[in-house]
């Protein structure tokens, strides 16, 4: 009986074993080009008696390339970054987890100086495996400190529109950066890098254009109030360019006559038009929510949804806050003054059932 199956011989598995051999080298080769192109780039020349390679950083004694003492797992340094004040000086390093993904991670300077024991701490905390140690931990401080990082990355600490090296860029409530230099732009808040979680969930993508015209837009056409809250999602970012001021809208009226479902739709331009996970939040939020929230929102539009649980206090409070574009001073265990979050608040859309605590009769009715 006949067959078209083909033999395994010992010539096939030679065969296939060097085809495995050939695609696996050619991937170190790819993979050794591409980390030497980002190495080039942020123009980095690793310390004295540190080798880094594809399984992770070593120190050798003599300088020499001779197996050497592991200290951490595979990583480089992309740039350095600094304030609009100049402080706050720190490195940004990048590195592959277990999933695949690219990370970043912010390494501040004075962290450096520490002696080691916070740095692996951090470090092996996002996953980046560390060699214990008082003696390892030095020798990665060590590293980090003494390595020569040419490349200046802007830190940015706000979403919405920079203006970089006389060039615009935007920056997404998701984190992505829009416009000619926006390898060299990173949202920081804190010693984080990326906007949070929530954030960028919220401005999540979801369908395409068309499906958003299908099941969204063509609602708006004959219902002034679904187009208004359309277009008040689009004009927020447009309100710079005008030479216009933000603003706030506010829609109060009885239970259960749409008016989150207004908030949906205007949040339907940015990302997921919902409450849990999506554009809608929630006036109930304390000062520092509210602030974060306002810096991941910059220059597009803040929905709050519920007016009426929150005081007459808290509304005015928040809404001062918004539009004077800065969150509150506070100071530090140490008694100094922590660095105050700033934000370009656009427009603010909220809802609530009845009169609003602040804004009663002045406020636009739904009915």
């Amino acid at each position: 009986m006949s067959t078209n199956a083909s033999a395994v011989t010992d010539d096939n598995v030679i065969d296939l074993a060097a085809a495995k051999a050939k695609a696996a080298a050619a991937d170190l080769m790819k993979s050794a080009i591409d980390d030497s192109k980002a190495e080039d780039k942020a123009g980095l020349k690793w310390a004295n008696n540190f080798i880094m390679n594809k399984n992770g950083l070593f120190f050798h004694e003599n300088g020499d390339h001779a197996p050497g003492v592991k200290i951490s797992g595979p990583f480089t340094i992309i740039g350095k970054v600094r304030d609009a004040a100049g402080e706050n000086h720190a490195r940004v390093l990048s590195w592959v987890d277990e999933k695949g993904r690219n990370r970043l991670l912010l390494i501040p300077a004075q962290l450096i100086q520490k002696g080691g024991h916070e740095l692996a701490g951090l470090m092996a905390r996002v996953g980046i495996e560390c060699r214990p140690g008082k003696k390892s931990h030095e020798r990665l401080a060590q590293c980090l400190g003494d390595t020569e990082v040419r490349r200046w990355i802007h830190s940015v600490s706000r979403t919405g529109w920079h203006l970089i090296d006389e060039k615009v860029v935007l920056v997404t409530g998701s984190g992505e950066v829009l416009g000619d230099v926006k390898d060299d732009v990173i949202f920081q808040s804190g010693n984080s890098i990326g906007v949070s979680a929530d954030a960028k969930t919220a401005f999540a993508s979801s369908g395409d254009l068309e499906e958003w015209k299908q099941h969204v837009a063509r609602f708006a056409i004959g219902n002034d109030r679904v187009a208004f809250g359309v277009s008040a999602a689009f004009a927020a970012p447009l309100l710079r360019f005008a030479k216009e001021q933000g603003g706030g809208f506010n829609f109060f009226g009885d239970s259960q006559i749409g008016k989150t479902t207004l908030l949906a739709v205007a949040g339907s331009v940015y990302g997921p038009g919902r409450r849990d996970g999506g554009q809608i939040n929630s006036w109930r939020a304390t000062d520092n929510g509210l602030e974060v929230l306002a810096a991941e929102t910059a220059d597009f539009l803040l929905l709050l949804d519920e007016m009426g649980q929150a005081t007459a206090a808290i509304v005015g409070g928040t809404v001062y806050m918004l539009f004077n574009n800065a969150g509150k001073i506070r100071m530090t265990e140490g008694r100094g003054r922590q660095k105050t979050i700033f934000f370009n608040a656009s427009s603010l859309f909220s809802v609530g059932s009845h009169e609003g605590p602040l804004l009663g009769r002045r406020a636009l009715p739904t009915s």
